[in-house]
């Protein structure tokens, strides 16, 4: 209720924003704004740690452990720049929120190879533009935690084919804060991020392509791990 009713109070700027792409930056500072005001209302607080701090300007394939419904906000909080996520073609058909993957965020199909093409031509162009683009490499919400599921290597061919670095992600404590059951229960507490420093594709090989996915699996996974056994 919370979420449906903020952002139906939010609707008169989000809708001409996100039906505009002149004005996706807008939608997704005011997108940022919202998860700010959510996640104090929810007695959420967030902490950034920075192995790595992005660069201004600089476009990043940003990969992070997927546990909750609270990554997507989480990382539009603690992200210092312009993010479109990649999520699949299902959350389109959310009522209401379904309008951030048809518009600013992009969505992908696991069902059609053609459209899942198309969808990876437009990250590449909003990458190639200067603009950063994040994919949960596990497909989807996993309720594994605190163990990563292995990597599907989608980001990592499109860091190979577009030079583009990838920007490993940890992102600790959400699995808590908010499960995934049929009943989830909602508990106060924070989330903490952790901003790995980039790793870079050498080449387009499928060698170095398996590496790039190995390496951050492994690195992404380790800190999760890390975390939850302290």
């Amino acid at each position: 209720m919370l979420f449906a009713l903020s952002f139906l109070v939010l609707l008169p700027w989000f809708y001409p924003w996100l039906k505009n792409p002149a004005k996706h930056s807008q939608a997704h500072q005011l997108r940022v704004r919202w998860a700010a005001f959510l996640f104090k209302f929810m007695g959420i607080s967030w902490r950034v740690h920075h192995e790595f701090e992005p660069e201004k300007g600089q476009a990043y394939i940003i990969c992070a452990n997927h546990f909750s419904y609270l990554d997507i906000p989480t990382l539009a909080l603690t992200y210092p720049g312009f993010l479109r996520f990649v999520a699949k073609e299902e959350l389109e058909k959310i009522p209401l929120f379904g309008m951030f993957f048809r518009t600013l965020d992009l969505s992908v199909s696991r069902q059609n190879a053609r459209k899942a093409s198309k969808s990876m031509m437009l990250a590449a162009e909003y990458l190639k533009k200067g603009e950063s683009i994040v994919i949960f490499p596990e497909g989807g919400i996993k309720e594994t935690a605190p163990h990563v599921s292995r990597f599907k290597n989608g980001a990592f061919k499109l860091a190979a084919e577009t030079g583009i670095p990838i920007l490993p992600v940890s992102i600790l404590g959400n699995d808590y804060l908010l499960g995934n059951g049929d009943l989830p229960e909602m508990r106060r507490g924070h989330t903490q991020v952790v901003f790995h420093p980039p790793i870079f594709a050498k080449d387009e090989t499928p060698e170095t392509i398996e590496k790039l996915t190995q390496e951050t699996y492994l690195l992404i996974s380790q800190t999760v791990l890390q975390h939850a056994n302290r």
